[in-house]
């Protein structure tokens, strides 16, 4: 039996199971959240026993042979600020941080997933020419209760794999030039942004370069002296339909990566916002089936009409949500911009369902 569905078959499940389950209100999102990660550390402390019974046991066995004592990871210094940064002449990205050291994948991620033992941020004004190098001028280290924030927010940045988004650069030169230097044991992982005002530029750390601007969050957590939440994007207020920071890493292989536990379904006409924690895997599974592209963050040929429009916010247990538009008068009519498709027939349908399914009254 082929495993790809129709439409309509997509649309009658969908309909079929949110019949079943629209008698029942949803639990609140931040309730299905914790419990999520209850489940989650549950399964990690099943999986992690044996294993670590077995690594006691093989290393008893290595002592008991060797008379030696394993020796632990040898820790690395604390962070220490660099005396100055060379920026770039390309506007879009920040200076070259220094390179990541110890048993660190710098390459796999931004920065590790595991909260930094320490954190500390280093601030370079620019001179004249925006080239030549730039000498230190000042420094913070982050207090230790602000440290897990950190790492949500800079742990799951997606790729940058190509996708094109169009910024204007000129006249918007760089302000000042941070980089960030986490300390982890025996590693250590710098990471580089620059203040822009139109906020054009990436985020890297030397083997890992995101799209994802975080310049003014640490330039607010520099000032503040504790990291800060993220800023608006695109200047917006931020809300259930436009989160301050979205975008996960894995958005640039497939629309909506990992385990979403629930979605937000933003409609624009007219306006109205639906939440769902049941047939989300479902919704998330139909948009991973159609055929992507690299985004161009663009609408090039319009259909010749403008609406309907949905901002579709898949949730998680932990890191931002990932957000993907669909906008049935634009060709290509989805886009979470990292990938674009073409074909919204599926998906439209399903939308169209949620809201008629989970609309009040």
């Amino acid at each position: 039996m082929s495993e790809h569905r129709t439409a309509s078959e997509l649309t009658a499940a969908m309909a079929a199971y949110l019949d079943e389950q629209s008698r029942a209100a949803p639990p609140p999102f931040e309730a299905v959240r914790a419990r999520a990660r209850r489940q989650r550390r549950r399964r990690r402390l099943a999986v992690a026993a044996p294993v670590v019974a077995a690594a006691v046991a093989v290393a008893a066995v290595v002592v008991a042979v060797s008379g030696a004592t394993p020796r632990p990871p040898t820790p690395a210094g604390p962070p220490s600020c660099p005396a100055s940064v060379t920026p770039r002449n390309d506007l879009t990205m920040p200076a070259t941080p220094p390179k990541a050291t110890g048993r660190v994948d710098a390459g796999a991620r931004l920065v590790p997933r595991e909260v930094p033992r320490e954190a500390l941020i280093c601030a370079y004004r620019p001179t004249d020419d925006g080239t030549s190098a730039v000498p230190l001028t000042g420094r913070v280290r982050l207090p230790e209760a602000s440290l897990p924030a950190l790492a949500e927010d800079l742990s799951y940045l997606p790729r940058y794999s190509g996708e094109q988004f169009g910024c204007l650069t000129i006249g918007g030169r760089r302000q000042v030039t941070y980089l960030v230097g986490l300390g982890y044991g025996d590693a250590t992982v710098w990471v580089a942004t620059s203040v822009h005002p139109r906020s054009c530029v990436h985020t890297t750390n030397g083997s890992f370069r995101s799209r994802t601007y975080v310049g003014h969050q640490v330039d607010a957590a520099f000032k503040a002296g504790t990291w800060a939440p993220p800023a608006p994007r695109f200047g917006g207020g931020g809300g259930t339909c436009h989160p301050p920071r979205a975008g996960r890493l894995g958005q640039e292989r497939v629309l909506v990566p990992g385990r979403p536990i629930a979605v937000d379904v933003c409609y624009e006409s007219p306006a109205e916002v639906v939440t769902a924690t049941d047939g989300v895997a479902d919704l998330a599974a139909a948009f991973n089936r159609l055929p992507t592209t690299r985004s161009r963050n663009s609408c090039s040929a319009p259909r010749g009409h403008f609406s309907p429009s949905y901002v579709v916010v898949f949730r998680y247990a932990d890191g931002p949500p990932v957000v993907v538009r669909v906008d049935t008068w634009c060709d290509p009519p989805i886009n979470n911009e990292s990938l674009q498709s073409p074909d919204d027939t599926t998906v439209v349908p399903l939308l169209q369902q949620l809201r008629s399914r989970h609309a009040p009254g």
